[in-house]
């Protein structure tokens, strides 16, 4: 009966620590969320974009998908533990994209009920900076086109053509968004984010390199602008929800016992 008693206790004890060690555990885990040290990872993201600047009076605009994901490098290096302030950066491969289509009611060579539509995409180098405040990001990023696509789709046809990257303009694009972890141990985290951005230059360069490819539209030619400038310039805004891998660049800085 001794020895059963003896067992029980130690049982008991065993359990109880086990539980102070979780506990201790959950802690310094909720503790660390508080204070991310740097790190260095990859980033990988899907992007819808939306031209918010004005068309030709035949087209009408529309969401449309990037197609390639964009993805690169990322960096996260706090500045200011009390207040969660942290300085980001990246660099990638990112596409802006945005949707045309061709009205009907403006065009009598098609059928009231068919419309013609257009996906752009322009790609482009980038490297950018911006601030982590808890949760929230905020930033910008410089774009170096490398080349771009449309498509051009209609009575079941698709036609598709390439974009010289000397038709388009370098970007400037602010970026609003939020970061949160979905996976944290000593190794490493697992984020979450979701990002809006906006670009603020136009995407050609001059003044008919916008619409000199999509004149598939030839009887209506009129109907496009002789002058883009700023009006008819595509600005692209865009909603992108994505994953990135950061590495903890010193696992020893971080307080928190791996929850796996």
């Amino acid at each position: 009966m001794l020895f059963i008693s003896i067992l029980g206790i130690s049982s008991v004890v065993a359990q109880s620590t086990n539980s102070q060690n979780t506990r201790d555990s959950i802690l310094l885990y909720t503790e660390a969320e508080e204070q991310y040290p740097a790190a260095i990872g990859g980033y990988l993201s899907s992007k819808i974009g939306f031209n918010t600047a004005t068309i030709p009076y035949t087209r009408t605009t529309s969401f449309s998908f990037n197609g390639i994901p964009d993805f690169g490098i990322m960096s996260f290096f706090p500045i200011n533990k009390k207040y969660q302030i942290a300085l980001l950066g990246e660099l990638g491969f990112t596409t802006n994209s945005y949707g045309e289509n061709l009205d009907s009611k403006f065009i009598s060579s098609i059928p009231s009920n068919l419309n013609e539509e257009y996906v752009f995409r322009h790609h482009y180098i980038t490297g950018g900076v911006g601030f982590a405040i808890r949760s929230i990001t905020v930033g910008m990023s410089l774009g170096l086109p490398v080349g771009g696509s449309y498509v051009n789709s209609a009575r079941g046809v698709e036609f598709s053509s390439s974009i010289n990257s000397s038709n388009l303009n370098p970007i400037i694009d602010l970026k609003l968004g939020t970061m949160f972890p979905i996976y944290y141990d000593k190794s490493g985290r697992l984020n979450l984010h979701v990002t809006g951005g906006y670009v603020l230059t136009g995407i050609y360069t001059n003044s008919m390199a916008a619409y000199n490819h999509i004149s598939t539209d030839v009887k209506n030619a009129t109907a496009f602008p002789t002058n883009l400038g700023k009006e008819y310039n595509p600005l692209p805004l865009s909603i992108s929800l994505g994953l990135s891998y950061l590495f903890t660049l010193n696992p020893s800085e971080v307080p928190v016992i791996d929850m796996k």
